[in-house]
């Protein structure tokens, strides 16, 4: 999707926001379906998408920009998970890895810091309004459990819309 602004994206780029997007939009569907987050997709996708940069860039700041994100939004997680008490599950930091991974391409380490920090206060945003505005129209119950990982994904796009195309 980012990758198709550019006339011209590096082959690198488009493989990897390729291997990212589908990521995503597989575990979209398995989200807001089962409610839950398969590990192995997440972990696999990051690391197809660290292993092909790796290849076919051999950019040592690049890998470590995409590994930065993906770090930071799963500290980021799992300090919402302790602080919330279990509200994310892991599926949900997991699904933070390739996230991550895929807001560093094209960024320097200290850019896909803020560039994940954002990502995390779009998340909290539209998650929020959703789960206020289903209150109000009694589509939710205090007790209702809502997937995560579509807001994560949002706010994840959001940001690499916002940040353009590397």
């Amino acid at each position: 999707m980012v990758t198709l602004t550019s006339q011209s994206p590096p082959v690198a780029t488009t493989i990897v926001m390729g291997i990212g997007c589908a990521a995503m939009a597989v575990q979209l569907v398995i989200d807001l379906t089962t409610k839950r987050l398969p590990l192995f997709i997440s972990v696999t996708a990051a690391w197809l998408m660290l292993l092909t940069t790796g290849v076919l860039t051999r950019s040592g700041s690049q890998l470590l920009a995409m590994t930065c994100g993906g770090i930071v939004m799963m500290a980021i997680a799992k300090l919402l998970v302790l602080v919330s008490r279990g509200s994310l599950g892991r599926g949900d930091v997991y699904f933070c890895l390739p996230l991550g991974v895929a807001l560093g391409v094209g960024s320097t380490a200290s850019t896909t810091v803020v560039l994940s920090l954002y990502a995390w206060v779009i998340t909290a945003v539209v998650g929020g309004l959703t789960a206020c505005t289903g209150l109000v129209f009694q589509r939710f119950s205090k007790r209702s459990t809502i997937p995560y990982g579509p807001f994560l994904v949002v706010g994840t796009i959001v940001m690499l819309a916002i940040r353009g195309t590397p």
